[in-house]
């Protein structure tokens, strides 16, 4: 405004604007202003801040259960694995007790063929010896 003044009015008429301290009023009110707008942003800054913080610690929070999750499904499926495998282990062995009890069984059929069980128990049979 003074500048505008001094080239369109001369010297004198800028000096009288200058003089009436209008030009530092401006100033003054333009700091207030900015030291306001400053604070106000500083404000929404901070809690800005504190959110990211906030939401910081729920990230780690649920990566943290989701990992938890992940490795109890993990332990979860290794047992049930496991389970099985023992269940056919244990059927495998079962077959193979069945199978050489039938292979003695087969072999000695012209004898008198005595069975047990495994407590003992014994179920016999004879057959008649052909040819």
């Amino acid at each position: 405004m003074t500048v505008d003044l001094r080239s369109t009015r001369g010297f004198d008429a800028a000096m009288a604007v200058v003089r009436t301290d209008a030009g530092k009023r401006t100033m003054d009110q333009l700091r207030r202003q900015t030291v306001v707008m400053e604070q106000h942003w500083e404000v929404q800054f901070d809690d800005l801040w504190a959110r990211r913080e906030v939401a910081n610690i729920w990230r780690g929070f649920i990566a943290g259960a989701l990992c938890m999750v992940t490795l109890l499904c993990f332990l979860w499926a290794y047992g049930k694995i496991e389970s099985a495998s023992q269940a056919i282990e244990q059927a495998m062995n079962a077959a193979e007790q069945q199978k050489q009890l039938l292979e003695v069984t087969l072999a000695s059929i012209g004898d008198g063929v005595i069975v047990t069980d495994m407590q003992g128990a014994s179920r016999s049979s004879t057959a008649k010896r052909s040819g």
